[in-house]
């Protein structure tokens, strides 16, 4: 019999692992994350440029379901989160709005990761190479040989990687699931960072 070392594994410490490892630990489960990272956050990423920061990641994020529109109400009132604007500038210079709250984090988006990963099992700089089915649970290897196990998995990874990862171990997929998940498809988007020498004149909000 497998003796497992959690619960639930969780590959990657973005916000929707560090999301999902507080509602099952919430729940009271034992849960384990690991990333490839340096540290957590996934598209959370805050780099420092100058005397400020710059979100290199995701700059702001929405709500578009009531249960996660709660938390962010929490972090707003912890001060942590708030709101930055219901639309942008058309490049005419002028402000227009949607109506559409997007939400940004103080201290830059990564500070929410970190925040999240607050009292997690979280633990970093570990690369996955394979995942495996066994018994009634799972076993995870990464890049220098070691294994994880957990009584269920989550992968949070992109679609590309997670489907890398399933074929490494050789778990079978429904021919549908597989068309679903090889379906998806992903932008490139080039990021700029910029430190201005004087004021900006970019209109609200920036």
């Amino acid at each position: 019999m497998t003796t497992f070392g959690s619960d639930v594994l969780i590959i990657g410490a973005g916000m929707s692992g560090l999301m999902a490892a507080h509602t099952l630990t919430d729940a009271g489960k034992r849960v384990v994350v690991v990333d490839k990272g340096r540290s957590v956050g996934g598209r959370l990423g805050t780099r420092r440029i100058g005397d400020g920061q710059a979100d290199h990641g995701a700059q702001f994020f929405t709500v578009r379901v009531p249960r996660f529109g709660a938390r962010v109400n929490e972090w707003i009132k912890s001060n942590l989160v708030f709101e930055w604007s219901r639309g942008w500038s058309d490049g005419s210079l002028v402000e227009t709005r949607d109506g559409h709250p997007r939400y940004a984090v103080r201290g830059g988006m990564n500070a929410l990761a970190r925040s999240l990963a607050e009292g997690l099992d979280v633990r970093t700089q570990i690369e996955i190479t394979a995942v495996h089915r066994i018994n009634d649970g799972w076993q995870v290897e990464d890049i220098n040989g070691r294994h994880f196990t957990a009584k269920a998995l989550i992968m949070t990874a992109p679609a590309p990687q997670s489907l890398a990862l399933l074929d490494a171990g050789k778990v079978p997929l429904e021919a549908e699931d597989r068309a679903a998940l090889e379906a998806i498809r992903y932008e490139p988007c080039i990021t700029g960072m910029f430190l201005i020498n004087g004021d900006a004149s970019l209109p609200n909000p920036g």
